[in-house]
């Protein structure tokens, strides 16, 4: 085989698509759950992921991105604990250093895991072929 198709032959066994089948559909059933507001800080994760091939963004970025120039809502905070406890998105804290290397704070990074991030794009795939069907 060649060098790196060898590497993701994985990708195409039954077993492999079998639960890439039951994580779209818990997803599905977990995003039909979310409330407008979850599902669009969700899409909004999704975008970034997309973006930035995975990189996360912090509460700052966040609210920039939903037009919140004064920061995150409470509300925003709830959905964004909300989406961790659910296993749409992770969150990790990172040290913030001075040039002189002493910690000055930290800041939240929220960022989505890759098999969630896929199983997502194939639904959201799916409802737009849906809507353009229709």
């Amino acid at each position: 085989m060649h060098g790196d198709a060898s590497k993701y032959a994985w990708f195409r066994t039954k077993e492999y698509r079998q639960e890439a089948r039951i994580l779209i559909r818990i997803k599905q059933r977990y995003l039909q759950e979310q409330t407008p507001a979850g599902r669009r800080l969700l899409s909004l994760m999704l975008n970034a992921y997309n973006a930035n091939f995975g990189s996360g963004l912090n509460r700052k970025q966040i609210a920039s991105v939903l037009g919140r120039p004064q920061g995150l809502t409470p509300h925003d905070r709830n959905l964004l604990n909300r989406l961790c406890e659910s296993g749409f998105i992770e969150s990790r804290r990172l040290t913030l250093w001075t040039e002189d290397r002493r910690a000055r704070g930290s800041e939240i990074i929220y960022h989505m895991d890759e098999d969630t991030a896929w199983a997502l794009n194939v639904i959201r795939r799916k409802q737009r072929k849906k809507k353009s069907t229709a």
